[in-house]
């Protein structure tokens, strides 16, 4: 997991990623919107949410042939502005192969040659502008997320919308958008909001260029189906939650006016709140629909308006079931179908209702009969003619289950209604009672299909730690007896969607439904946190953690040696006033820039390092906060670092620094840096850090290319370190190297690499979250701190060690890595465990003999042979027999 230093989502949707690392912490913050762009397929990641790992472009570029690569050639600085200018670049959708090249080398001169990087901004505007060619939305990015500037931003806003809110507001026809309107609009919107993010004192600037829109989204007539194009211009004209989700303008008047408006025009008003009419009103209202339904009942905005009227004045149910007839009726006077309502709309009103528990319990079984009647199968509506409301309910559960295993399956209606009723009636019975009523119910035939389904309510509603144990660590592993069942148990899918998973789209057609079922299952997990189950999501956590050992040390063996410190250089909310969920004491340096929300990232890497609960060892924890920013980045870096050394000097202790955060480029950029100032500033803090002995670790970056670097790679003395994917296994030795791992180059590889999917750490103090999270791919943020945490441990075991030694005994016991191609990975994954027993064996350990056998043997090794093993020999020999005072 990384920082996101890019101030805008819109940012992340266009380029890929954010800085990189940005993994799935991100599926517990609240969604942003997202840009509705009519996207080439090469970019149709660009639309996925930033709930899924948002890699970088791709480094070679696809050959206009499509039959060889063409390697990446670096454009000199002093002819950025060409890059700039290009067509293809300065349009509505920018061609993506032109975008991804564009966006590396700004990406790279602006972090290292800001002020030389801005004039070539300045070049290449004032080229397009003299020759009157489109200044595109993507070059505003660009310049806005890394070298903003804020007169030429607000004179190509003013321009840009000088065009849209008259023309909106002039229209008397329905409103509506044209996809070019759309596209345009929103990106405009999300290009506002990102400045708002940056600069949140020019809110009221930028608000002011969208306040004309304000009254044409108001319009009682304005057509919310575009509510999500709007909810980025909502925000920034402070319009009401109500107002995103459908409410923009206030509710009408119930008077004469509006009773006698056009009867077409009415059911095509949005932001009705019909709960707020009196009871005269809503029969007044009531009446209109029996009145007109003959007039507009091909209108589907007629049927929409009913349903939200019956959900809101639920009292009138019972006159819309007494008069069933009136309304498919209706239907039968004309057939006239094209494009328009029929009668599957009543029914669908019908589903609504109940689903919603609008339907009063005197009417529910006549309900229940015409839906069964809309299904043409009178032997069954003979059946149930005399059952009891409750018998009625259990045969539409169990004929919807029979149904679903036949061709002849009930309508979606119908099934949709019993779906509901299964999950309703699974939470009210518990698993057992309900498996057991399912067993009486079903034909045997169809009950023997259903174990897994069966085992899936149980997990859903009311599972033991053990079940939870047991499901997951299968999921983990499936076996040929697991997919066989997942193919044969044709309920599955409707169970885990009706009781808490994702729908599984397609799955019913589906040959690949065990791959589909085993996909959306990583999301279980945190289901089941989110369920209150979280003590059986910890023991599975702690039972296929390759670190379990270190994690589970009990207090007499833990080690004795003198206390010290960790410093993260993070994003993270108001720690004075909301605290750290998992860390009482924390040192803030210097004047801190929080960040926003109650979810940080600086919360996920400093517990995995040094926190209470799963932390690898216990240091005091000193931070330095900024903010999830793009421009500037080495300068705020190098205050930081700078920070930091200021606090070693006040604090021996402080041996190791954490980075989970960075940007990735080419590595064949490398040549190019050395001329920087800024490069040389943190050059020069970073190695005072290490003449003080203290280690930077710093992640290696999520965008998976080999053939990249975070370019903080480029400063010697940083120690890179990749992410591990330990297979759901607690053993080190089959992990491998998760497949989103940035490379690095021959002059400063990758050193080691560490777990990181999955991983299980709280994230924010946000009191409808849960404490701890379950994070699938944590990415390489998450491997930084079990490093650092891995050296300050060993430290702790042996004050004798250097940081730099401590390093160098975990490279040293590392445990071979593969990648997920199956070739040997240029690195090794650390083996805390035999790295710590390793340490304590050495001179100046803080294990007397006593404590050291048990150590040894709570790590998993054989006391009496391992002074004289190989690994211990081999550590031993290549540290030299002496080991200095530290």
């Amino acid at each position: 997991m990384g920082l996101s230093i890019l101030p805008t989502d819109l940012l992340r949707l266009v380029f890929g990623q954010s800085s990189f690392d940005q993994a799935t912490l991100v599926t517990y913050q609240e969604p942003a919107p997202l840009v509705e762009l009519p996207l080439s397929p090469h970019s149709q990641r660009l639309r996925q949410p930033l709930t899924s790992l948002l890699w970088a472009p791709t480094l070679k570029l696809p050959h206009p042939g499509g039959k060889k690569e063409a390697p990446f050639k670096i454009i000199p600085l002093n002819k950025l502005h060409h890059l700039l200018t290009r067509p293809g670049f300065n349009t509505l959708i920018p061609r993506d192969d032109e975008t991804d090249v564009i966006y590396f080398h700004v990406r790279f001169y602006a972090t290292w040659f800001p002020k030389e990087t801005r004039h070539q901004f300045d070049k290449a505007w004032n080229e397009l502008r003299a020759h009157k060619k489109e200044v595109g939305w993507a070059f505003l990015a660009l310049e806005n997320a890394f070298v903003p500037n804020e007169e030429r931003f607000f004179t190509w806003l003013s321009e840009k919308m000088s065009s849209y809110p008259e023309l909106m507001i002039k229209r008397k026809e329905r409103p509506f958008l044209t996809e070019e309107e759309k596209s345009t609009i929103s990106i405009l919107a999300s290009l506002a909001n990102a400045w708002v993010d940056v600069a949140p004192h020019q809110r009221e600037k930028v608000s002011e260029f969208f306040k004309p829109l304000s009254a044409f989204v108001h319009r009682p007539d304005f057509d919310w189906s575009h509510t999500r194009l709007f909810s980025q211009i909502g925000f920034l004209l402070n319009l009401s939650q109500a107002a995103q989700e459908n409410s923009a303008s206030p509710s009408p008047v119930f008077d004469e006016n509006f009773f006698n408006q056009d009867p077409e025009k009415m059911v095509s008003l949005n932001g009705v709140d019909y709960s707020k009419m009196n009871p005269a009103e809503a029969q007044k209202m009531w009446d209109f629909f029996k009145t007109h339904v003959t007039a507009l009942h091909r209108k589907p905005d007629f049927w929409n308006s009913m349903n939200r009227f019956l959900t809101a004045q639920n009292s009138l149910v019972p006159d819309f079931v007494g008069h069933h007839s009136l309304w498919i009726d209706s239907f039968k006077k004309d057939d006239n179908t094209r494009d328009e309502a029929s009668e599957f709309y009543v029914y669908n009103i019908y589903e609504h209702i109940l689903k919603a528990d609008k339907v009063p319990p005197e009417v529910k079984k006549e309900t229940y009969l015409l839906l069964i009647s809309h299904e043409k199968k009178p032997e069954l509506t003979r059946k149930w003619q005399n059952f009891s409301l409750g018998d009625i309910e259990i045969e539409i559960i169990c004929t919807t289950i029979q149904s679903l295993n036949h061709e002849n399956a009930f309508s979606s209606v119908l099934s949709n209604v019993g779906m509901d009723l299964f999950g309703k009636y699974a939470k009210r019975l518990g698993s057992q009672k309900m498996a057991e009523l399912l067993q009486i119910k079903l034909p045997p035939e169809i009950y023997a299909k259903l174990s897994l389904s069966l085992r899936m309510l149980t997990l859903l509603t009311d599972p033991t730690d053990e079940e939870i144990m047991a499901a997951l660590n299968e999921i983990a592993h499936w076996a040929p007896e697991t997919i066989h069942a997942v193919q044969t148990d044709f309920f599955l899918p409707w169970v885990w969607t009706e009781l808490g998973g994702t729908p599984l789209y397609g799955f019913y057609e589906s040959v690949d439904l065990p791959v589909k079922f085993q996909r959306a299952l990583k999301s279980l997990p945190e289901i089941l946190i989110q369920r209150g189950h979280i003590n059986g999501v910890r023991k599975y956590f702690l039972s296929q953690h390759p670190y379990a050992p270190l994690l589970t040390l009990p207090d007499e063996l833990k080690p004795t040696g003198k206390e010290l410190s960790f410093a993260s250089v993070d994003s993270f909310y108001n720690l004075v006033e909301k605290g750290h969920p998992d860390k009482n004491k924390i040192t803030i340096l210097g004047k801190p820039a929080w960040s926003s929300g109650t979810k940080s990232h600086g919360i996920l890497t400093t517990s995995l390092a040094v926190g209470e609960t799963y932390g690898m060892t216990q240091a005091e924890l000193a931070i330095v906060s900024i903010r999830e920013e793009v421009a500037d980045f080495p300068i705020k870096m190098a205050e930081s670092l700078e920070k930091i050394l200021q606090e070693a000097d006040r604090n021996p202790s402080l041996k190791v620094v954490g980075l989970s955060l960075g940007l990735e480029v080419p590595q064949v950029f490398r040549s190019h840096v050395f001329h920087s100032q800024i490069f040389k500033r943190l050059k020069k803090v970073v190695e005072k850090l290490h003449e003080k002995g203290i280690v930077v670790i710093v992640s290696a970056g999520n965008d998976g290319k080999k053939d990249h670097i975070n370019i903080l790679g480029f400063i010697p003395h940083i120690i890179l370190v990749g992410a591990v994917d330990n297979r759901n296994t607690p053993h080190v030795e089959d992990d491998r190297v998760s497949n989103y791992s940035t490379g690095a180059d021959v002059t400063n590889p990758i050193r080691l690499a560490a777990l990181a999917d999955p991983v299980m750490a709280p994230l924010g103090y946000d009191e409808n979250v849960p404490f701890f999270a379950w994070i699938e791919q944590g990415g390489t943020s998450s491997a930084q701190p079990h490093v650092s945490g891995a050296i300050l441990f060993l430290m702790r075991v042996n004050p004798n060690l250097s940081a730099q030694q401590c390093l160098r005994i975990l490279e040293l016991t590392g445990s071979p890595l593969t990648t997920p191609a199956s070739t040997p990975a240029p690195y090794k994954a650390i083996n805390p465990m035999l790295a710590s027993v390793v340490a304590a064996h050495l001179p100046g350990s803080s294990y007397s003999e006593k404590r050291l056998t048990a150590f040894t043997k709570h790590m998993g090794f054989d006391p009496a042979v391992f002074p004289i093993s190989g690994e211990f020999l081999k550590v031993k020999n290549s540290l030299g027999t002496h080991i200095s005072n530290n």
